[in-house]
């Protein structure tokens, strides 16, 4: 993030104009010997940030607001791949940490588990839907890992957050409620993938039928939309670099993606937090 600053920066991009939409880092350390670190940030409720409720599906207002911070997000690293490819290659290095905990074999039975529970949330008689859920979800795990992968990907995989959903965002809000601002927090599983994995990671958790019926298409223009604006003023063409029909394809190719990370995460995102197991304890275990 302290690069994605500076190139910004090097490039004349205004806050209005560029993605900064993360905390502020006062002090980090990590000591090797004794495997411990620290990271002090800025409290961003003194500025008046706070976090939507997660037991409802978000609305189109808030939902806008990071579809225009990811297309910003994603429109940089097209612009240093282009510009700064040597500053961008240490990105497309980044371990995923996502494939290495899916392939634990308890993370893959729990994986499953989640697939039977969730096909049976379809009506017995809705065959047509029941076997296209069991179709996407026959190998989860293998399905997920293969939405991840760099090579499928290029020329269009970006840096991704990697784990876009309600809790990782704090909005603001003008004196009318009206959301102004969006800031991401929980960055430590960002991943080197496709642009449209954190789209449909996004969507497909946080939002429900009516809004993915009514504005789908909207948001999706929306992100495309944000990409193309930052990524003309650092330079670059969204024409050649990512095209709207390249995003089209990719969310063809990648979106069950978006599906299956709902069917482990919708049931913890419906569960009052006392009642889920200690994450903590999880992965330390894994």
């Amino acid at each position: 993030l302290p690069e994605v600053v500076a190139f910004q920066k090097d490039q004349k991009i205004t806050a209005a104009q560029g993605f900064f939409n993360f905390p502020k880092v006062y002090y980090a350390d990590f000591n090797a010997e004794i495997k411990d670190s620290i990271i002090i940030m800025e409290d961003l409720r003194d500025s008046g940030h706070r976090m939507w409720d997660k037991f409802t599906p978000i609305n189109f207002e808030h939902a806008r607001l990071l579809m225009m911070a990811l297309g910003r997000l994603h429109a940089i690293s097209f612009a240093m791949k282009l510009k700064k490819p040597e500053m961008f290659e240490k990105f497309t290095n980044l371990k995923d940490i996502f494939v290495e905990l899916i392939s634990d074999e308890n993370m893959k039975m729990f994986l499953e588990q989640s697939m039977v529970k969730c096909v049976d949330t379809l009506h017995p008689d809705d065959i047509k839907n029941r076997s296209r859920f069991l179709r996407i979800g026959e190998h989860p795990t293998d399905t997920m890992v293969s939405c991840v992968e760099i090579e499928t990907a290029e020329p269009y995989a970006v840096l991704n957050h990697g784990d876009c959903w309600m809790n990782n965002f704090l909005y603001n809000y003008n004196k009318r409620g009206t959301p102004t601002d969006i800031v991401l927090i929980d960055w430590q599983i960002s991943r080197y993938c496709s642009p449209v994995i954190d789209l449909v990671y996004f969507i497909f958790i946080c939002t429900d039928k009516q809004m993915r019926a009514k504005h789908f298409d909207e948001l999706i223009s929306i992100y495309h939309r944000s990409l193309k604006e930052l990524l003309d003023h650092l330079g670059g063409d969204a024409m050649v670099q990512f095209p709207f029909t390249a995003l089209l394809r990719h969310l063809k190719r990648f979106g069950k993606m978006g599906i299956l990370a709902a069917c482990f995460a919708v049931p913890m995102l419906q569960t009052k937090s006392e009642n889920l197991p200690d994450m903590d304890v999880l992965a330390e275990k894994m």
